[in-house]
């Protein structure tokens, strides 16, 4: 299981897995925990079970994105521990992702919850700054904008909490310096984003400053946050014949 904060990669993780299991021959079966979800309730309500069972049984790799989908659903656990159960007998792969790691999920059964653990458990931390320079780098050199280095480090500098937040500020500078008809500077980068989230831009940010904010992230990964309520229409009660 891959787990992280919204925005760390962890879907780009499992599209990477996907071509690299594809480009092998290999079958694979990426379905999120909401489309798991919402297959099951249907294949109960329309009596194709066996159906639902064959699509995901018959696959060298399963991969499931944003599996704290779920938390508190009794019977789609236990679908999923029996095909779990079924993959991992066949020597077959799964790979999750979940916001949280297995003990952290409220709601989860403890059988799956020990299977889950018994594997392979990785936690996908923030970027540092160099890592979130070489992000930026490469997403100007994608989009085909020149910016100096000063920019992209100033960009890349910037207070966020994860890479969907950074390469955002990139798109702000680009649109505000085309809307402006102005060359990319560190001068206009500062005023594209100089009241970004409503606060003013640090001259700054050193690797001290990274270092703080990768203490309070481990700070909050600490504490589970609460699960949402989930709109998702509920399970069926399996009733015995």
């Amino acid at each position: 299981m891959l787990f992280a904060d919204v925005g760390l990669g962890k879907s780009h993780l499992l599209h990477a897995i996907a071509h690299a299991v594809e480009s092998q021959g290999l079958e694979y079966r990426y379905v999120t925990g909401e489309q798991f979800t919402s297959g099951f309730v249907r294949a109960i309500r329309q009596k194709k079970m066996d159906e639902f069972r064959g699509s995901l049984e018959n696959v060298d790799l399963l991969l499931m994105d944003d599996f704290q989908f779920l938390a508190g659903k009794e019977q789609t656990q236990e679908t999923f521990f029996h095909l779990f159960n079924h993959l991992h007998n066949d020597g077959r792969q799964i790979v999750l992702t979940s916001d949280r790691p297995p003990r952290d999920i409220p709601s989860l059964g403890k059988r799956l919850q020990s299977r889950l653990q018994w594997g392979l458990v990785v936690d996908i931390q923030p970027p540092d700054l160099q890592t979130q320079a070489a992000i930026i780098r490469a997403k100007a050199d994608q989009l085909g904008f020149a910016a100096p280095p000063e920019v992209l480090s100033f960009i890349a500098g910037m207070p966020t909490s994860n890479v969907r937040e950074l390469e955002g500020h990139l798109n702000s500078v680009i649109a505000w310096c085309q809307l402006h008809q102005q060359p990319c500077t560190l001068t206009a980068a500062k005023k594209a984003l100089e009241r970004h989230n409503g606060q003013d831009i640090p001259q700054h940010r050193s690797d001290t400053t990274a270092a703080a904010r990768m203490r309070r992230y481990r700070q909050r990964r600490q504490k589970p946050p609460v699960t949402p309520p989930v709109t998702a229409a509920p399970e069926p009660v399996l009733r015995s014949p």
